[in-house]
């Protein structure tokens, strides 16, 4: 039997030591997969650093994720993808076909393909990032290598379909808590980093569609249409279109770790919020910032 382990701190021990405390959790994985598109209004939220107040647990997330994709794409990291995967949907006929077809036929120039489907691979992806469990996530390496590098390569042809413009803008709708808007809120100034690969569309209408637009809402909700603005001309964390089931979507997926600049809140209506954004990257004087007090 496999034990489980969640971060539970990060300390810096020396100049170039990192010391990571682990807590072992082997009851991780009881609660229900998550079947909705993250474009669905009340699907769960994924996962929301704010950078001022968690900067251990980002640092050390930097460094987990900068490790899996320096990792060689070997038969290794193929299999121990192909055994974990079953060993979540055993009991489950139609998820394990799709486990066998990928086992069959998967290539690396077909992950953003996979990811569309919203079948087991986007969903077992999604949870180990959002509950960060070190080991899943690593046991996931293979599949979370090729889509980050596919979304690296085709960057450069997206960016190249929007000049001559240089500044692209990006919309996301979802419902949303009142308290997390306001950790938000507090925070306008200061950084957040999404700890999964994220969807946004071109089109502002796709995202209030998906927001709610205010109805429906539980009293502790918001619908909330992120406004982020992309300068095409700096580094960041990898981007671009990717074809999905619904082309009007105009989905643009970004990589895990993106990181954006909260500039404001505006209250659009009564239940209705929207977040402005500004994509960053981090450079060695954001780093310092960043780690300046763990030294």
């Amino acid at each position: 039997m496999h034990s489980t382990f969640l971060v539970k701190s990060v300390e810096l021990h020396d100049k170039n030591i990192w010391r990571v405390y682990l807590k072992s959790e082997d009851n991780i994985w009881d609660t229900d997969f998550d079947e909705r598109s993250i474009f669905c209004p009340h699907a769960d939220e994924i996962f929301i650093r704010h950078l001022s107040r968690e900067n251990k647990q980002f640092i050390i997330f930097q460094v987990l994720l900068d490790m899996m994709l320096r990792l060689d794409q070997n038969k290794y990291a193929k299999d121990e993808l192909l055994e974990f995967c079953p060993s979540k949907y055993e009991h489950e006929s139609i998820e394990m076909g799709k486990i066998n077809d990928f086992e069959q036929n998967y290539e690396s120039k077909d992950a953003a393909k996979w990811y569309t489907k919203y079948s087991f691979l986007y969903r077992l992806l999604n949870k180990s990032l959002r509950i960060e469990t070190i080991d899943y996530i690593v046991k996931m390496r293979y599949y979370i290598h090729d889509l980050h590098n596919q979304l690296a390569e085709l960057q450069s042809s997206f960016i190249n379909t929007l000049n001559p413009e240089t500044v692209l803008m990006l919309y996301r709708g979802q419902v949303m808590k009142k308290n997390q808007l306001n950790e938000i809120q507090d925070n306008i100034g200061g950084f957040m980093s999404m700890n999964s690969f994220i969807s946004a569309t071109q089109d502002p209408a796709v995202a209030r569609v998906f927001s709610g637009m205010g109805e429906n809402l539980q009293p502790d909700e918001v619908s909330v249409i992120y406004e982020m603005t992309i300068d095409t001309n700096i580094r960041s964390t990898p981007y671009a279109k990717i074809d999905t089931i619904n082309p009007d979507e105009q989905e643009i997926l970004f990589s895990i770790g993106a990181i954006f600049k909260i500039e404001k809140i505006d209250q659009l209506s009564a239940n209705i919020y929207s977040v402005k954004l500004t994509m960053t990257h981090i450079d060695d004087e954001l780093w310092n910032k960043l780690t300046a007090h763990l030294n």
